[in-house]
């Protein structure tokens, strides 16, 4: 099991293998699913557009879903937005699954950061471990890393700006155009023959690797709410970043370490990068919210499924741990 493969992976493999096995569910549905998860729309009117079928009938294709868990529908500026979520059935093995994963981590934390981003950012438009090109020790040569990068912003329906086209370039945005296509052809091919069906239950629970927390209503924002030029990084900074620590007591080693940040962060800022620093105490599901600029799509999480709960517990684990370390 490769440790840079991100846990998003697997728990997006998982869900789809769960929606491809929901026999309650027609190949229209499915196929609707996949467009609602890829394409992000902004309201229902908005996906029957982007797909060309009439409204009715994704309306109805929608509230089925939200029936058997895999859609929640909110009410947003007098809009219905659709958002493709996780039931908790599929969460109950994601958590399993993530239990599974984090123990074979050699770096828990910065784990757990990218754990948390992928269930609040939209964006699948990011790079980890991350080195870009210009990102160099100027007193050492050495090649520095980002722990994960967004190298561009996402406006919520897959369109991005130019920033990307330094560290991705062109092959990495037809790919991401690719999978909107694919997604949005799966769906207009089954969706038109699709039968209508009286829909009513609760809405579904969110899950990990398919939505995060909603834009809107979030207050309180620092600089880092800025829009970078070129994208947002995110670096996690354990207790010896700020110390020494019982183990890391060596203090030139800190000095070290401190002297890196500071290049790090000054040499992003000259490239237009935000560099967002996440410690110890920022890990939990709301926690994070406090690092997340809002120029980075997020969408609602469902923070007493099963999945969010596995990972507040995983973070106060290690919370309480990196305590001890100091």
């Amino acid at each position: 099991m490769a440790d840079e493969v991100s846990a998003v992976d697997w728990m997006t493999d998982l869900a789809e293998r769960e929606l491809s096995l929901d026999k309650a569910l027609s190949p229209a549905e499915k196929g609707l699913y996949i467009a609602i998860k890829t394409l992000r729309p902004k309201s229902i009117a908005v996906l029957a557009h982007h797909l060309s079928i009439s409204a009715s009938s994704v309306s109805r294709g929608c509230a089925i879903l939200v029936k058997r868990g895999w859609a929640k529908i909110e009410l947003v500026s007098r809009e219905k937005r659709v958002w493709a979520v996780v039931p908790e059935f599929v969460q109950v093995k994601q958590a399993a699954l993530l239990s599974e994963i984090y123990h074979m981590q050699p770096y828990k934390g910065e784990f757990l950061l990218k754990v948390l981003l992928d269930a609040h950012v939209l964006s699948r438009n990011y790079v980890d471990n991350a080195r870009p090109k210009w990102l160099v020790n100027p007193t050492t040569g050495e090649q520095m890393e980002i722990d994960r990068l967004y190298p561009t912003e996402d406006d919520g329906e897959g369109n991005h700006g130019q920033g990307a086209s330094s560290v991705l370039g062109q092959a990495g945005r037809n790919a991401q155009s690719q999978a909107g296509r694919n997604a949005q052809s799966q769906a207009e091919t089954s969706a038109h023959g699709q039968v209508g069906r009286s829909a009513h239950g609760q809405v579904g629970r969110s899950g990990h690797g398919q939505v995060g927390r909603g834009a809107h209503g979030r207050a309180g924002r620092t600089d880092q709410d800025r829009a970078s030029k070129d994208g947002n990084g995110f670096e996690f900074h354990g207790p010896q970043h700020f110390g020494p620590t019982k183990t890391y007591p060596d203090v030139e080693e800190f000095k070290k370490t401190q002297a890196r940040d500071l290049m790090k962060k000054a040499i992003c800022a000259d490239h237009g990068v935000k560099l967002i620093v996440v410690t110890y105490k920022d890990l939990s599901p709301t926690g994070i919210l406090r690092r997340i600029p809002n120029t980075l799509p997020t969408g609602p999480a469902d923070f007493e499924g099963s999945f969010m709960k596995k990972v507040a517990e995983l973070c106060n684990n290690y919370r309480n741990n990196a305590k001890n370390l100091r």
